[in-house]
């Protein structure tokens, strides 16, 4: 991954990329995924390369000048070989997803989990933002609808605030942007809890 980078990043930096945004790269269940059904938040896929593979990716990206997203999935988990799912399912969900178990916003130790995340992937691997899946899921996870299933908790609006304060706690320029559909303007204004999206 970072060779690939190393060798053309004169030329990436000719088209005028600023940024690469990686899909999930957190461990997931079984193999073959695009990673968004995340099995251990704190890992890094091992058909991936691992954790010193996305620190010499990120290396390599930011010698060129090129910024890295990470794509990161906190509305919902894979209840397959999910460690979380194991040994905390009653604290770390509640409600249901069409994807797979929605996440429980309210609960004071799942706010701690997901913030601590973030703080551990800018500390350790340098990455200039995250991408955050389907943010509409955890806004309005209360709500039974297209992609909730069965009702969660609420709390998912101060969730996003607790993401945003603890990613900029360890890097204050650390980006945030929402995958969320349709757009809420109030999420990316003054006061919201994104910067941008999409």
């Amino acid at each position: 991954m970072a060779e690939e980078v190393r060798s053309d990043g004169g030329y990436l930096r000719s088209l005028g990329v600023t940024a690469i945004l990686l899909m999930p790269v957190n461990e997931f269940a079984g193999d073959d995924s695009w990673g968004y059904n995340p099995a251990f938040f704190y890992a890094v896929e091992s058909a991936y390369g691992g954790p010193e593979a996305l620190k010499r990716f990120v290396d390599v990206c930011h010698q060129h000048g090129i910024a890295v997203l990470l794509d990161v999935v906190f509305n919902h988990a894979g209840t397959s070989e999910n460690a979380l799912w194991a040994v905390a399912r009653d604290s770390f969900f509640k409600g249901d997803t069409t994807w797979g178990a929605l996440i429980n916003f309210a609960h004071p130790q799942v706010g701690h989990f997901f913030e601590q995340n973030l703080r551990f992937l800018v500390r350790h691997y340098r990455v200039d933002g995250f991408r955050l899946d389907h943010t509409w899921t955890i806004r309005y996870s209360d709500r039974v609808g297209a992609y909730v299933t069965s009702q969660g908790s609420p709390g998912g609006w101060e969730f996003l605030h607790k993401l945003r304060r603890a990613a900029h706690a360890e890097n204050p320029g650390v980006i945030l942007l929402a995958e969320h559909l349709p757009n809420e303007w109030d999420l990316t204004n003054v006061g919201g809890p994104m910067d941008s999206q999409w």
